[in-house]
């Protein structure tokens, strides 16, 4: 009878393991119904007791089935995680009880030794997430047999301490640190400098544990006066030596571009961490990270990455992450980084500041890859070179360096672009980097320093723009242009207007044009006229010469807005120029104006022309004569074929300025003129107008806009008064093609007639006609006395009732608000 009761638990014990293989076995099934039982059923057996002591036996098991081990090494991962101390954050009850952890304690290190990597790596987790909570009172052991697997030569029992000791030391509390430190640090330097006995990727590792301590250490310090001295410092130096040693070692089978990495790394830690200490060993350690920055620059990166005309084979670790040299890039820029921000190494770095700056902008060059993918993609390319961008690469990295000299003299930056400069001409120019995105996106970040009246460098770039025919990619480029070119000196300008005369030329390249065109606009609108002959006779009709042949709307967008800064500044004297045919610089203008608002080119190249044309009217006035009907007629063309709110605002706004200007010509010409229905071209104007109002943006286009239909209405109300009365119900709801004929007919026999004397100079309002739509007064302000008082004069007309029928209850509300 006992002894069939002491039997009973091992029983137990061993059907709840088979029910744990078959459940994982279902797990790992491929039907999806099979699988979620599964989970649900691993749900209950994880509150069992002896739930982590069986994972941890199938994990360790050398001859069970590979997938089973793998999937026990996880889940026995997330178990630690969850089980096994109450005051863990993820932790969910029941708590493992003490014997089944000492049971899992026993098990577990054998796992380190496995040959799997995906287990062996699974195991050290667990392991360093018990140590966290047991070493040293309940697991003191521990390190001894870390230490053992450290010498005893068996690659994956290295492997595996090394694994438990990187997990372990990130976590590593303030109490155990004065234990860890005195322990595994020495162990990292003999691991470290025994090139020949251990791999790259374990010395890599012991780096990369010396500076989570190192870290973590400081941290210490701001709270503990002493424990840096104590735990850190007495092996400073002999580290220190050991990198400058692992630095200066070429590549090849004991050292790498990823062990270099986490030198530098480490390196970095200490600079920023404990300066004082590195002070004398910074005069070896500058030239060699020097000589790295620079080398591979020009020999690695350049040739591997922007050109892409070489191959490297990068390392990976062990856990088959790919170690590429970018890595050791971003490690050397965060150094450098670090010895900027302190001002104990600040000087030094000074002294080589162009040069820096030299060649941190050869890092900023765009890659090969890079140019495949945002050619593929524009969108990609924007949301990349966004400033608030999630995206990460070298040049990114070289942007961010760049950031921070910017309170740095801007005479050495200047230097630094300079050499650049003159490299690009002599390297990057050839005919495969012309068609591509070109390498001055730099430009967006060498603009923080050109706030003065320094100018070398942008005429440089045009020169060689001029004389290579790049394509301009970057608006940035662009920015700095404008923005310096205000301050520059009268010879400058003249040579950068020349240069700019010669990029526009390129027909063949459009961003290039685009761009020239986009910088001379802001040349002639900060210009004080008179403009020089050479902005009139030279620059002027190559930009027109360069709208016309285009088929490019951005080009013809952004020459149209140039050709309005020189008719707004110096009209009087594009009138006056006149080419080898006698053509005058108006009549370009015009030949521009017609071929905007051509119906056979697309909408978009009338998005700007709008401006364009009432800057010409109101400039021009009578000197247009026949030629003022002739813009219209296309305005009222190009209306027919717009679809874009962007584009109709601009040729609406045309009729809008012209009501304040002309408003007796503007209805005689828009009534005598058919629209597209047969009916008056202002009915037309007006219905196309009205149904858009509500979406027009910007202030001053409200404002001028806004009074175009109340003036209108207004006027028509004063003189049809009498007709409104005559008008019964019935006639009221007849057909509304009659209804829209009435309306027209009436407007033209007012104009006719010229029964008009009154005229509202500005509402802030929009009225919409009885016709269209509602009167929409809940988004204006009740404050607005000019309002209310025309409301007040309108709702005494006979037509009122016709519009008040179109309002909804708020609106209604509205209006008995102020008394109507």
């Amino acid at each position: 009878m006992s002894a069939a009761g002491s039997a009973r638990p091992g029983s137990v014990q061993q059907g709840l393991k088979e029910a744990l293989i078959e459940t994982l076995t279902a797990i790992l099934s491929p039907v999806q119904e099979v699988r979620a039982a599964a989970e649900e059923q691993i749900k209950v057996l994880e509150v069992t007791e002896e739930f982590g002591v069986h994972l941890a036996e199938l994990t360790v098991d050398p001859q069970g089935a590979l997938a089973i081990r793998q999937l026990a090494s996880v889940i026995l991962k997330q178990y630690v995680e969850t089980h096994w101390c109450s005051q863990s954050e993820k932790f969910r009850p029941p708590e493992t009880t003490d014997q089944a952890k000492a049971a899992i304690r026993e098990l577990l290190p054998s796992g380190l030794r496995e040959s799997i990597s995906k287990v062996r790596s699974s195991v050290a987790y667990a392991v360093s997430a018990i140590a966290h909570w047991d070493w040293p009172e309940a697991w003191p052991q521990l390190f001894t047999l870390l230490m053992e697997m450290l010498v005893s030569g068996d690659v994956n029992a290295v492997h595996g301490a090394m694994r438990v000791l990187t997990e372990f030391t990130r976590e590593v509390t303030d109490t155990q640190m004065p234990l860890v430190a005195p322990v595994i640090l020495p162990e990292m330097y003999k691991i470290f400098t025994m090139a020949e006995v251990y791999s790259i990727r374990t010395r890599s590792r012991a780096v990369e544990i010396f500076t989570t301590c190192a870290n973590l250490i400081c941290a210490i310090e701001e709270l503990e006066k002493g424990a840096a001295k104590a735990l850190i410092f007495p092996v400073v130096q002999q580290f220190t030596e050991a990198f400058v040693q692992a630095l200066q070692m070429p590549d090849g089978p004991t050292s790498d571009s990823g062990l270099k990495m986490e030198v530098l790394k480490a390196v970095t830690a200490l600079v920023k961490n404990f300066p004082k200490p590195m002070v004398s060993s910074m005069q070896q350690i500058l030239p060699i990270v020097w000589n790295t920055l620079t080398e591979s620059a020009i020999f690695t990166y350049v040739r591997t990455e922007v050109n892409d005309t070489e191959e490297v084979d990068d390392p990976v670790d062990s856990d088959g992450e790919v170690l590429g040299f970018e890595n050791l890039v971003f490690s050397i820029f965060e150094f450098v980084h670090t010895l900027l921000e302190n001002n104990k190494f600040k000087s030094t770095v000074r002294k080589a500041l162009p040069e820096l700056i030299y060649y941190i902008i050869l890092y900023m060059q765009i890659t090969e890859d890079q140019i495949k993918v945002w050619t593929a993609n524009p969108q990609q390319f924007v949301e990349d070179e966004d400033d608030d961008t999630f995206s990460y690469s070298v040049r990114i990295s070289a942007q961010d360096l760049l950031l921070v000299r910017e309170q740095q003299k801007k005479y050495h930056c200047l230097v630094g672009v300079q050499r650049y400069t003159k490299f690009t001409v002599r390297y990057f120019f050839d005919a495969k980097k012309c068609s591509c995105l070109f390498n001055f996106s730099f430009i967006k970040i060498i603009n923080i320093y050109f706030n003065s009246k320094v100018q070398f460098f942008n005429l440089m770039l045009l020169k060689q723009q001029s004389n290579k025919k790049i394509n301009l990619s970057d608006r940035e480029i662009t920015h700095l242009w404008k923005r310096e070119f205000i301050t520059e000196k009268y010879q400058q300008k003249q040579e950068l207007i020349m240069i700019l005369s010669e990029n526009i030329g390129f027909s063949f390249c459009s961003a290039l044009s685009q761009t020239s065109i986009d910088i001379l606009t802001t040349v002639v609108r900060n210009t004080k006229p008179p403009l020089s002959e050479l902005l009139v006779c030279q620059a002027f009709p190559v930009v027109a010469q360069c709208t016309l042949r285009t088929d490019d709307n951005a080009i013809m967008q952004n020459g149209g807005e140039c050709l309005r800064a020189y008719v707004s500044i110096a009209l009087e004297q594009v009138a006056q120029w006149r080419d080898d045919q006698g053509n005058s610089g108006l009549w370009y203008v015009m030949q521009v104006v017609n071929q905007l608002l051509d119906p056979r080119t697309s909408e978009f190249t009338a998005a700007f022309v709008g401006r364009l044309v009432s800057t010409l009217i109101s400039r021009a006035g009578t000197e247009l004569g026949e030629q003022l009907d002739q813009i219209l007629r296309a305005i009222l063309s190009k209306m027919q074929q717009a679809e874009t709110l962007s584009v109709m605002q601009s040729l609406i706004m045309v009729f809008a300025h012209l009501v304040h200007s002309q408003l007796e010509p503007l209805l005689e010409f828009l009534c005598s003129l058919p629209g597209p229905t047969g009916k008056p071209a202002l009915e037309f104007v007006m219905t196309e107008w009205m149904s858009r109002q509500h979406l027009f943006y910007g202030q001053y286009e409200g404002k001028v806009s806004r009074p175009f239909s109340n003036q209108l209405l207004f006027l028509l109300l004063l003189d049809s008064s009498g007709m409104w009365e005559d008008q019964g119900e019935d006639e009221v709801e007849d057909d509304d093609d009659e209804d829209e004929g009435l309306a027209g007919q009436l407007l033209s026999d007012l104009i006719a007639a010229n029964k008009y004397g009154t005229s509202i100079s500005s509402l802030d309002f929009i009225l919409i006609s009885s016709k269209s739509s509602s009167l929409s007064l809940s988004q204006c302000s009740r404050q607005n006395a000019y309002l209310t008082d025309f409301l007040t004069q309108f709702a005494q007309q006979p037509c009122y009732s016709m519009f008040s029928g179109h309002l909804n209850q708020a609106e209604r509300q509205t209006l008995q608000s102020i008394g109507l």
